[in-house]
């Protein structure tokens, strides 16, 4: 098993931003060509605040619906395929969620 990171890209444009998650998708697709949909377990899904800056976290957070749209795809090929969502940092609890 390998794991892979991915991290949001915003942009105020109307094209829209990159999510982590579909940016985890394409690197692990980039890094590992030969993986495909029936490959993929799951994805966590965490925000973290950036330096030291004291943030109100939106923790748990849900996929956007474009994300949803990817991660129904993968789930199609692969059962089990899940989704981690954490409350908070200290990572005391888990939410899993299947897409459908």
């Amino acid at each position: 098993s390998e794991y892979v990171r991915g991290i949001n890209s915003e942009v105020s444009l109307p094209t829209g931003s990159v999510c982590a998650e579909r940016a985890c998708i394409v690197k692990a697709r980039s890094d590992f060509p030969e993986v495909t949909r029936e490959n993929m377990k799951g994805i966590a899904v965490l925000e973290v605040p950036m330096g030291e800056e004291s943030l109100e976290l939106n923790n748990p957070l849900p996929p956007c619906g474009a994300c949803r749209e990817w991660l129904e795809k993968i789930q199609e090929k692969s059962q089990g395929f899940y989704v981690l969502t954490f409350p908070d940092l200290s990572f005391s609890y888990v939410h899993e969620r299947f897409v459908f």
